[in-house]
């Protein structure tokens, strides 16, 4: 009460939590919300824990209890090795062709993002799609596709000049290197340059933060024939069917200069 709300109203309301708290080393911020998030979190992982100790649970709880108790079984997951992947890495080996590529690259489109709500931009597939109103007919309800496919947070990690930037994509690649060596790649090496090579060439083409922001720079309102028109080299048809999105007529691609 040092503070006049009328002078310094954060100091009037905020000074002595200010004061007084300190921001954990492994946060960047800390409020109540961060209280209520990590009070969720220990109440989550109590009940967890005991669930997870019940041979007689039944139903969810069973489900919840089994689920954990494999994620957390570190010697089973070591001992099976690429076998419960296999088959995915199998079925992508054998893509043979452009239209194949497509039809596994439309499998992996999620609803992992939201332009308005959460302002979720990441995806780690190639694209992420949000299904909502459309901003230029509020009547229509559209799927939003947007940019992805990159492994770092963002195109500037890829593009950026500088040590910081150079040291931040050699340890990327050093990781990239190290997870194929453990998948048994006999070209690691190699394939971790090519890896950050094409997310690389991926990024040179994605929109900016800034851009992704504008509302009017990002909503680009698309026909299926745009699609195809503007966006060559995919076989959308064979995308838009795996992503179980082959009767949509309508699009909104999130990207400056989708072309």
């Amino acid at each position: 009460k040092a503070a006049a709300p009328g002078d310094n109203f954060f100091q009037y309301a905020n000074g002595t939590w200010f004061k007084n708290t300190e921001i954990p080393a492994d946060r960047s911020r800390y409020t109540s919300f961060t209280l209520l998030v990590e009070k969720a979190a220990d109440r989550e992982k109590a009940i967890i824990e005991e669930v997870a100790k019940d041979a007689n649970a039944s139903g969810e709880a069973a489900q919840i209890r089994d689920y954990y108790n494999a994620y957390m079984d570190d010697a089973k997951i070591e001992s099976l090795g690429l076998k419960p992947i296999q088959p995915d890495l199998d079925r992508i080996a054998a893509l043979a062709d452009a239209k194949a590529l497509a039809t596994e690259l439309g499998g992996t489109l999620r609803a992992d993002v939201d332009i308005m709500n959460a302002t979720n931009y990441y995806t780690p597939n190639l694209f992420g799609v949000w299904i909502s109103q459309s901003m230029a007919d509020p009547q229509q309800t559209v799927p939003y596709l947007m940019q992805g496919g990159l492994g770092l947070p963002d195109r500037s990690y890829y593009l950026d000049a500088g040590k910081d930037a150079a040291d931040m994509r050699a340890a990327y690649q050093a990781h990239v290197e190290k997870i194929l060596t453990l998948a048994g790649d006999a070209d690691a090496k190699g394939e971790a340059a090519r890896v950050l090579a094409l997310e690389t060439s991926i990024a040179k083409v994605h929109a900016t933060q800034e851009d992704t922001n504008d509302v009017k720079k990002g909503a680009n309102y698309w026909s299926r024939a745009d699609l195809a028109a503007k966006a060559p080299g995919m076989d959308w048809q064979a995308f838009l069917d795996a992503a179980q999105l082959g009767t949509q007529e309508q699009f909104v691609v999130w990207q400056p200069g989708a072309t």
